[in-house]
């Protein structure tokens, strides 16, 4: 389901809700963010200090930036960043990260699917990439669930892609 709040999409899965971040996700989004795990995938030579995911919490859509943090439906406890990003000319490219204590529980293939299905359905977008590194199968195993597949014209990189239509299945 998929709703508005102030030119800000709200989406809801079963077990998440994809929303704004807000003042109240400071500490945990800190703390996700400088977890070594997703300084590692995200290529963070540093860490996030408080001005960084103040910005982060502060910013609203724009054309070519659409940010959701992942949030558990019933208790509202953050999970994880899911967004996507485009640069001239370029395909949307989407990025995400599940905090390390919830990972392994399904909630980046729910993120990620209901994000994937927004972006066609409301931007009118007919392609997303996502970048996998290569030593991250479990980033690879969310997308290939999702439907992406493997550009096989960019084999170092680790670039997959999903087209609109989805498949049926995801």
């Amino acid at each position: 389901m998929i709703s508005k709040a102030h030119g800000f999409a709200r989406l809801v899965t079963d077990r998440c809700v994809l929303r704004k971040f807000s003042a109240d996700d400071m500490e945990a989004l800190l703390g996700a963010v400088n977890s070594p795990d997703i300084m590692l995938w995200l290529g963070r030579a540093k860490e996030a200090d408080v001005c960084e995911i103040r910005e982060l919490i502060n910013a609203g859509p724009t054309d070519s930036l659409v940010s959701f943090a992942v949030a558990d439906k019933s208790t509202d406890e953050l999970l994880g960043h899911v967004w996507l990003s485009k640069k001239d000319g370029e395909l949307w490219t989407l990025c995400y990260w599940i905090h390390p204590a919830h990972a392994g529980l399904g909630f980046a293939t729910e993120a990620v699917s209901v994000v994937c299905k927004f972006t066609f359905e409301s931007l009118g977008v007919s392609q997303i990439r996502a970048l996998i590194h290569p030593a991250n199968p479990k980033s690879r195993r969310v997308v290939e669930k999702c439907g992406f597949l493997k550009n096989r014209r960019d084999t170092e990189m680790g670039f997959w892609v999903l087209a609109n239509p989805m498949p049926e299945s995801v």
